[in-house]
This record gives structure tokens, C-alpha cells and sequence, in this order.
């Protein structure tokens, strides 16, 4: 969706101009008056009325009753409403002959009565006019956005080094796992992980690093390394201990957002899932993600967990683990 902000336009028609009078008790309708951006017009009719005094002492006069409408040049039929205003003064007076239409919403094609009568003594057939028409719209118009990278440009660059690694091609550093080799890039490696960053320091000289993981759980996470992706039949927590391990953050950020969901879809019951996921953290000791999504399920299921036998014999076997976590479980924050 594209964004929009308010834009006011305002159109002007003005001028000066010798007005011929219509006679008197008579009416006359003058040219049009046009915007100067050509969207607009402005049609004046002038209705002369002559004022009858009863006293006849007092000499009579003259009243000028201006009507004004405003069409759109773009859509002459258009009735609907727009704000608009202006006046009208005469020149030739010698005392204040303005008639005003103050700025307000109106109709098109429908005629306008200016706010008040001229007044008049001496009728003569032309006076000067001066006329000032303005049309104020609202417009919607786009704001410029920047230039957006492609979309597709994420996936490009995932692809282009999913292909560099698995070529092999100017490969630095070795990985070894299980009496096997990852041939792999130390700037990638080191721009992804904590771990190898240090590691990688310019006096380390070494072409192979031991990295103490199961082949296939080192092969998903240096899948991850360098697309990004992160499979769907991946065993997760051991993905999740594996990046703890090796401080690959993005990892763990997004292991840690999608193991939870499925921890409750699996077809075990809470207290099962609760001290399984404990007993592993519990034996590795080394991944703090691990147990933190650990105690948020133990509180997300508490009363199901303490009621259980699975519990009970958790308890058993390791009551300073379980007196601990317990602990830690009504510690968080809500």
C-alpha cells in the first residue's frame, strides 16, 4: 500500500475590470472570470435594486446584490461540493463597497449571495470592478519512498554462497568432526560467529579447527552459517546447543522463537516434555538458551509439571536440579 499525505492547492482568479450595471430593478450575468491555472471559473451576476424613500426629504439610492458560482473547467457539470471564496469591490466609490464570500465548503453550478448590498447614490452605466476568486482543494498525493532493494536479493546472495561453499572453491580452514573434513571460509565463518572470530585472530596460522559436534549436527549449522536457512526436520535443541556452543546468535535467536511451538505440538504430555528438555541441559551444561525456553515451559505448564509423576521422579533423581529450576521458574519476570 502506498502512503499518502494531504496537499493544499489553491487556485486564484483576480483582477480589475469596467463593469457595465444592469438597469435598474434588473439583472445581468458577466463573462466568466478563469483561474490562472485554468481549473477554474468564477460567473458574477449583478442584480441592481433601487432603494424608494418614503420621506421625501431623504433622496433614494441604489443596492447592488452580487451573486457569484463557481464551476469546474474539468468536470463543467460537476455539482459537487469544494471549498471556495473570494470578493468583490468597486473601485470608484469613495467608501467601503466590498462584498465578501468568506472560505467555506461549497456546492458547484449553484449560485452564491455575496454577504452584504452595495450601496449607491449616482447610477452610471460602468464602474470600475476589482474581483478576487480563490478554490482551495485537498489533494492525496504519494509520498516518494526510496528505492527498495529487490526482494529477491536476500535469496540471491543465500544461493550464491550455499554455491561457494559447497564448491570448495577458496576454502581456508577446515572443519573437522567425526574422522570427517568441512572445507569452509574463515571470514564467513568469523562474520557469523562469536566463536570464530576469535578464533580466527591474525597470529593463528592452523588450517583445521576440531569442532566437538555430530557431523550432521556441525553440517546444519554451517548450512545456517552461510544461507540463513534453517531446515524443517532439524533436531533443533541439538542445533540450539550447537550454536550456544559456538555463539552463533542469529541461530539461537531463531531457534529459541520456533522451538516452543513446537514443543506443545508434540504428542507427550507436558511434564514429559518439561524434564526431558531439563535432563539435557542438565547432562550438556552448556547451553543457557536451552534451559531458559526449558523453565518459560515449565511455567506456561506449571501445575500439569508438579502434578505429575515424571515430576516426582525428576525430583527424586536430582532434587538440586529440580529445587533450583523451580526456583528459577517463579523468578520470571511476567
Amino acid at each position: 500500500m502506498s502512503l499518502e499525505q494531504s496537499d493544499r492547492c489553491k487556485s486564484t482568479a483576480s483582477g480589475c475590470v469596467m463593469l457595465p450595471l444592469p438597469s435598474p430593478n434588473c439583472s445581468t450575468k458577466l463573462p466568466p472570470f478563469t483561474s490562472s491555472d485554468g481549473l477554474w471559473s468564477w460567473t458574477i451576476d449583478l442584480h441592481v435594486v433601487e432603494v424608494v424613500q418614503q420621506d421625501p426629504n431623504i433622496s433614494g439610492g441604489y443596492r447592488i446584490k452580487v451573486f457569484c458560482t463557481a464551476t469546474d473547467q474539468n468536470d463543467p457539470s460537476s455539482e459537487r461540493a469544494v471549498t471556495w471564496g473570494g470578493g468583490v469591490r468597486f473601485d470608484e466609490l469613495d467608501y467601503d463597497s466590498s462584498c465578501e464570500l468568506s472560505d467555506g465548503n461549497r456546492f458547484l453550478k449553484k449560485q452564491y449571495l455575496m454577504d452584504r448590498l452595495v450601496p449607491f447614490r449616482n447610477y452610471l452605466h460602468e464602474y470600475g470592478f476589482s474581483y478576487n476568486f480563490h478554490v482551495i482543494v485537498t489533494q492525496s498525493v504519494p509520498i516518494p519512498e526510496h528505492p527498495k532493494l529487490s526482494a529477491s536479493g536476500p535469496a540471491r546472495l543465500s544461493k550464491s554462497l550455499c554455491s561457494l561453499f559447497n564448491s570448495g572453491l577458496m576454502s581456508d580452514v577446515k572443519l573437522c568432526s567425526e574422522g570427517h573434513e568441512i572445507a569452509a571460509h574463515r571470514i564467513i565463518l568469523a562474520a557469523r560467529s562469536e566463536y570464530f572470530k576469535v578464533k580466527f585472530k591474525p597470529e593463528w596460522d592452523g588450517d583445521s579447527v576440531a569442532i566437538d559436534l555430530p557431523l550432521p549436527v556441525l553440517k546444519e549449522m554451517i548450512n545456517y552459517i552461510y544461507t540463513g536457512d534453517l531446515g524443517d526436520d532439524v533436531d533443533m535443541i541439538k542445533l540450539l546447543i550447537a550454536a550456544d556452543r559456538y555463539l552463533v546468535t542469529d541461530l539461537c535467536d531463531e531457534i529459541t522463537e520456533r522451538l516452543p511451538q513446537s514443543l506443545v505440538s508434540q504428542n507427550k504430555p507436558a511434564a514429559s516434555v518439561f524434564c526431558d528438555l531439563l535432563k539435557t541441559s542438565v547432562i550438556l551444561n552448556s547451553s543457557p538458551s536451552l534451559r531458559s525456553i526449558a523453565l518459560q515451559f515449565f511455567k506456561s505448564h506449571r501445575d500439569e509439571v508438579l502434578q505429575s509423576k515424571d515430576w516426582a521422579e525428576f525430583q527424586a533423581d536430582n532434587r538440586q536440579v529440580a529445587a533450583e529450576s523451580l526456583l528459577d521458574m517463579y523468578n520470571l519476570p511476567d
